[in-house]
């Protein structure tokens, strides 16, 4: 419940105006749905015990990790061919990586207060107001980070098609509807698109 706790809460702080947060909020959603396909796979480095007693794991330890599992290999390989990029690609030189660590990466500029990044820099004042322009990239990395999350999950968990709580869409129809919020030319929507269909 994880996942959706920070989804809720990145829902809640952005409605609000609590920017920083909102963004921070998306960036455990990644790390922990990157967490959990670790050792759903079985490539965690440790037990799960072991991690719930000290979480020394990261989004980074996950990534790497899962870019040895043949389905993710598999996809990773396709998408490169595809459209050039790639999710978990590491990054390298003058490479930033694949997708999602290069959203990770944004994330995580929120989450250290990193310079233009503050609170103070999103709201341009000293208190919560609205700021359509962080709105609005808030929302792009939303549907993003919820996207990505299904799609992590679906491939740790292939069976996964209702979610647990009553709802009309499955995880499919979700994924899809996420894809299609996402602004028309960003790195977002062009990788998210080119997910193949089979892997539902």
């Amino acid at each position: 419940m994880g996942v959706c706790d920070d989804l809720q809460s990145a829902l809640h702080n952005a409605m609000v105006g609590h920017y920083r947060i909102a963004f921070t909020s998306l960036r455990a959603c990644i790390e922990n749905t990157a967490i959990a396909a670790m050792f759903d796979f079985g490539v965690a480095p440790i037990a799960f015990k072991d991690y719930t007693a000290e979480s020394k794991l990261s989004f980074g330890n996950a990534a790497d990790r899962l870019v040895g599992v043949t389905v993710i290999a598999s996809l990773e390989r396709r998408l490169l061919a595809d459209i050039g990029d790639n999710l978990l690609r590491q990054r390298s030189g003058t490479d930033p990586g694949g997708y999602a660590r290069r959203l990770f990466a944004k994330l995580s500029k929120y989450a250290h207060a990193s310079p233009d990044h503050t609170d103070f820099d999103l709201w341009k004042s000293n208190g919560p107001v609205f700021d359509p322009k962080t709105y609005a990239d808030w929302t792009e990395c939303y549907f993003a980070v919820g996207a990505l999350s299904l799609l992590l999950s679906r491939l740790a968990a292939p069976d996964l098609s209702a979610l647990r709580f009553p709802m009309s869409n499955n995880a499919q129809a979700l994924f899809q509807f996420a894809v299609e919020q996402l602004s028309g030319n960003t790195d977002a929507k062009a990788i998210l698109a080119a997910i193949p269909a089979g892997i539902w």
